[in-house]
């Protein structure tokens, strides 16, 4: 059994045993790693589970519940100060972890920027070979593959700190059960995601051949049917965003609880991850600005480098962000999803 599964499997004796508290927080671990201070992980659960009082609280606590199934008493401001810290010290925590995913993101990253040149450049050529455009589109799609595990893998890590603490997390194995239960989560719901695409796009086709291919519609269609795609999916992760660290701190995945701690809070919890990520969402706008003005279409080995190290460098503090984000969101909102632990 993982080390997450034993600690909240005796977590949950120590409750039915009547063990005193030191013992089940010495089990369950030290808690949040973001703040000093902090309330223990155990009493959070503890009260969230078996609808305690609280418990008087120090200056840095921020667990407070009031009943069985309360939400967590957790600020915006609090998130957005708790997730830019939690991504700082988790990248410190685990440095060279951190330093070999970004290693893995800068050659992989650059081997995507090659591939592409390859297949531009094999379409610009007339008579070009066809197996080189598969060979190149094949690599591009091997490197995606690999990139996946290796953000999966930074994301729980950094859930993992920011919900359990330091110690905990770094005595957890990284390719354990909670990590191919994230990956899983993520694989799965990408898949049902291309599956509405897919769909979307019969009834466009569908559409188009009915309507005639120089009709109005034919433009319109394909626009609206993207936003209606992105909307759908945007509404479905965020609504299950729970549920992504409620796996990678080992617990079994519980849709509808999820599904029904965050009703009534897509926007709010859109708006979080928006406000938190802003720095970074203006860090690509002023690179795309200075790109275009500077160097144009033109792609250079050496700016093809260097925008692999910036992009792998991006990604690993937006993933990390992110991450934290999610964490801290999860304290805010997790009630159900606890008690069907």
């Amino acid at each position: 059994m993982p080390a997450v599964g034993r600690t909240y499997d005796g977590f949950r004796r120590s409750l039915k045993s009547g063990e005193d508290e030191q013992r089940s927080e010495q089990r369950l671990g030290i808690g949040c790693g973001c703040l000093e201070s902090i309330e223990p992980a155990s009493r959070f659960l503890e009260r969230a589970i078996c609808g305690s009082a609280p418990a008087t609280g120090t200056a840095g606590e921020i667990f407070i519940t009031k009943n069985r199934g309360d939400m967590q008493s957790v600020t915006v401001g609090q998130c957005f100060r708790g997730a830019w810290k939690d991504a700082g010290l988790a990248i410190l925590n685990r440095p060279f972890m951190v330093l070999i995913i970004f290693a893995f993101l800068l050659l992989t990253g650059y081997a995507q920027i090659e591939l592409r040149l390859a297949i531009a450049a094999a379409a610009a050529a007339a008579g070009g070979p066809r197996f080189g455009h598969a060979g190149a589109s094949l690599g591009l799609t091997i490197c995606s593959i690999m990139q996946m595990f290796a953000i999966a893998g930074l994301s729980v890590q950094v859930m993992r700190y920011s919900l359990l603490g330091a110690e905990e997390a770094r005595s957890i194995g990284f390719f354990d059960k909670g990590y191919w239960r994230y990956l899983g989560l993520c694989v799965l719901l990408g898949l049902l995601a291309a599956v509405f695409a897919v769909v979307c796009t019969v009834i466009f086709v569908f559409t188009l051949l009915g309507h005639g291919h120089h009709s109005r519609s034919a433009f319109l269609m394909p626009l609206l049917i993207a936003l209606v795609t992105v909307g759908v999916a945007m509404f479905i992760f965020i609504r299950l965003s729970l549920l992504f660290c409620h796996a990678a701190i080992g617990a079994r995945a519980s849709w509808g609880a999820a599904w029904r701690d965050t009703r009534g809070h897509f926007w709010s919890i859109m708006m979080i991850h928006l406000m938190i990520s802003l720095p970074l969402i203006g860090i690509v706008i002023s690179f795309v600005a200075i790109k275009q003005k500077v160097v144009g279409n033109i792609m250079t080995d050496g700016f093809a480098y260097w925008s692999s190290v910036g992009w792998a460098l991006w990604m690993i503090f937006a993933i990390s962000l992110g991450a934290a984000c999610s964490a801290w969101l999860y304290r805010r909102y997790s009630a159900s999803i606890l008690e069907a632990m």
